[in-house]
């Protein structure tokens, strides 16, 4: 019959819109931000407001500018009243994607408190390990079982997430 589709063409053609989508998220950070809010806050919708997109892409072309080890232009300054994703872009996310594009990045945040810190590694920790990110992204990397701590952690390709206050020490 013309027109019909056979299940595994339907098939094949949905597993490539899938690796499409993966590699989309995987070159886009504002694409991957979208998708990963729903894993780290699966009762809240995202409110997208145009500054959660811009400061997502001016990120996207700081990793990609320290992953192309060109020279640093100068500080990124993020200036947005409480409670507008500040911390779920940078702290929260950003370094479960930046593994992405290339896992041997040494990470390093900081908060005002040493607890908030923690937490903040600990949900980006938790997002590495889910499901969502293990089925789309397992072969990039993985995590040391040994090293698997709340406030640093490191991944097998010699990348290291370290969280800590203003006050705090790292060494």
């Amino acid at each position: 019959m013309p027109g019909t589709i056979t299940i595994q063409k339907y098939q094949e053609y949905l597993h490539l819109l899938k690796e499409r989508h993966r590699k989309q998220m995987e070159l886009s950070y504002w694409a991957f931000f979208q998708e990963a809010w729903k894993e780290i806050e699966p009762t809240t919708d995202l409110v997208a407001n145009w500054h959660i997109e811009y400061i997502a892409n001016v990120l996207d072309q700081e990793v990609n500018r320290i992953k192309q080890g060109k020279p640093n232009p100068g500080d990124i300054i993020i200036n947005v009243p409480p409670g507008t994703s500040k911390s779920t872009l940078v702290t929260k996310l950003l370094p479960a994607w930046a593994w992405l594009q290339d896992p041997s990045m040494k990470i390093i945040t900081s908060s005002y408190s040493g607890d908030l810190a923690r937490d903040h590694a600990v949900m980006t920790r938790d997002l590495i390990t889910g499901d969502w990110y293990q089925r789309l992204w397992k072969s990039k990397y993985q995590l040391k079982m040994g090293r698997k701590r709340k406030s640093q952690y490191e991944n097998d390709k010699g990348g290291i997430r370290s969280a800590t206050s203003v006050t705090g020490r790292l060494t």
